[in-house]
């Protein structure tokens, strides 16, 4: 057998866990304890890494990492492995009353139309049991092309994109070209506050 056909799963105790409301922070570091934990078993789960696009850091600092490539709106979590149709899995972790921001929405549907899986997940299992199902090719033609939204109690909806690469790839130079606010900074859970 081989680790991509391996099943695995969370565990009772772990889901229960789930019954708080959890922070985007927490959300995801669960899922990555999980990851980390399974990778002994499934080979393909030591590649998915994390990308820190917003976050608490100085102007200086900001102004580096956007010059390195930094852009917003790319999901948490990357699965860089091809499975069955997809080229990857590209996992949003929001928290409870979180949506995706306006770069969000459009980067979401560009991974999407270029061959990716991706998900937008409310709680830790849901993005788990999907992750599972992505290794083990058994993600159907429904994560072909759409945004999965998967909500807690594992309710997964489907956004497919119905514009073209052009029209995403047009809507996203504008939204970058977008003049900024001065005076104001980003500050964890999406909150801006004044100087």
């Amino acid at each position: 057998m081989t680790p991509t056909q391996t099943t695995i799963t969370g565990g009772e105790g772990y889901r229960q866990m789930l019954e708080k409301a959890m922070t985007e922070y927490e959300i995801q570091t669960d899922f990555m304890r999980m990851v980390k934990e399974w990778s002994r078993y499934c080979s393909e789960l030591a590649l998915m890494y994390s990308t820190p696009n917003e976050g608490i850091r100085g102007r200086v600092t900001a102004a580096k990492r956007k010059a390195e490539g930094m852009r917003s709106g790319i999901p948490d979590v990357c699965l860089p492995v091809h499975v069955s149709m997809f080229g990857a899995l590209y996992i949003e972790f929001k928290a409870e009353g979180g949506r995706l921001k306006p770069a969000q929405k459009i980067i979401t549907k560009l991974l999407a139309i270029t061959g990716n899986a991706v998900l937008v997940c409310w709680t830790p299992s849901g993005a788990w049991d999907l992750t599972q199902k992505y290794i083990n090719g058994e993600l159907d033609s429904r994560f072909s092309r759409s945004v999965a939204f998967v909500r807690p109690g594992g309710v997964v909806s489907f956004v497919p994109v119905t514009e073209t690469l052009n029209d995403l790839t047009r809507q996203l130079r504008e939204l970058d070209e977008q003049p900024k606010p001065k005076g104001q900074f980003r500050r964890g859970g999406g909150r801006t506050f004044r100087k």
